[in-house]
């Protein structure tokens, strides 16, 4: 209506809208069709763009006199109101063009919002099943991974345990065992994630932590002993918490050791999991079945404490060196250290 009326409010022949600057308009509505990154909503728009153009064009020609405006001089076209039917195809042609260049750049659009959506989707279910650290290592992956792929680190390796599940096991519904387990898992999940611990797997009522083997750390051995403490405490707060309920309430054991970790994915094609494994690995849950053996909740080796206080840690506790230990499992006679 606002260009049909421009040659009203200047008085000319219906040919004088053709050149009116509000053509332009048309460019404007279908690109912003290409806002709703519906191709069909774009190619609607410049279609009834064009035949709207085309409708202006007839009435202009077809009016009374509009015949005798044709002209095919370039010049007379555009110094006064008359009609250049190629110039007006050359228009529709246009419109037509940049609504397919729009309608295709709307559904290129369309699909990497919606590529976008899954991948976010999926990095929010691979962090409901891996440790974060590893989802991120997996979504940043330029190519599959494939069995047989890793890479050593030197890192810190932790294992917790929860004292006395067996016999809970035995003694509690099964509703009830869950969401003990839910609970204890609340407790040092925050933790270990504080103190940039990456939970490798759970293993029942076990979790086994690693620090700077997913992603490099300089302070892997300090962040292992700083959280093995903080969980300590929480974790005895916790089983204080549940004593009289369930007799003397569960308690926990932890070991840690540092050294080489190899980083990988392993299992076969159709079904790979992205593991940490190595000498340390067995080292530090060898120890954590130890400190039943040394009577104690937490322990370490002399290697490890001297290289978390290489990396700035500093504690009252694991202070106590028991030296030449017999490990089970373990070749030679271990230094061990009591963190409490």
């Amino acid at each position: 209506m606002t260009i049909w009326s421009f040659h009203i409010q200047y008085g000319q022949p219906a040919a004088f809208y053709l050149k009116a600057p509000t053509f332009t308009y048309f460019f404007i509505f279908i690109a912003l069709r290409a806002l709703s990154f519906s191709p069909g909503y774009v190619v609607l728009a410049g279609t009834a763009a064009a035949v709207g153009w085309v409708i202006l064009l007839a009435y202009a020609m077809f009016e009374p006199g509009g015949m005798a405006l044709l002209t095919r001089d370039y010049i007379t076209y555009m110094t006064a109101a008359r009609i250049l039917i190629g110039g007006e195809v050359d228009k529709i042609i246009s419109i037509l063009m940049v609504t397919g260049l729009l309608a295709l750049a709307a559904a290129r659009a369309r699909q990497l919002l919606e590529r976008g959506v899954a991948e976010q989707a999926a990095a929010m279910q691979l962090a409901r099943f891996f440790s974060p650290d590893v989802a991120e290592t997996l979504m940043r992956a330029d190519e599959l991974l494939q069995p047989g792929q890793g890479e050593g680190r030197h890192a810190a390796v932790m294992f917790i345990d929860l004292r006395g599940f067996t016999k809970l096991a035995a003694t509690l519904e099964p509703q009830a065992l869950i969401a003990l387990l839910g609970e204890y898992q609340r407790v040092a999940v925050p933790i270990i994630q504080r103190h940039r611990g990456s939970i490798t797997t759970y293993l029942g009522d076990g979790i086994m932590v690693t620090f700077g083997a997913i992603g490099h750390s300089a302070t892997y051995a300090a962040d292992a002993l700083r959280c093995a403490e903080a969980l300590l405490d929480a974790l005895g707060r916790w089983g204080e918490a549940h004593r009289g309920e369930m007799g003397p309430g569960p308690g926990v054991g932890i070991g840690v050791e540092v050294g080489q970790v190899t980083c990988g994915a392993i299992g076969e094609e159709g079904r790979l999991e992205y593991a940490v494994i190595g000498d340390t690995v067995n080292r530090a849950a060898k120890l954590q079945n130890h400190t039943k053996a040394e009577g104690v909740r937490a322990l370490t080796t002399l290697a490890a404490r001297e290289t978390a206080v290489a990396q700035g840690y500093s504690s009252q506790r694991a202070r106590q060196v028991r030296s030449g230990r017999p490990v089970e499992g373990v070749a030679a006679p271990v230094d061990v250290v009591v963190i409490e």
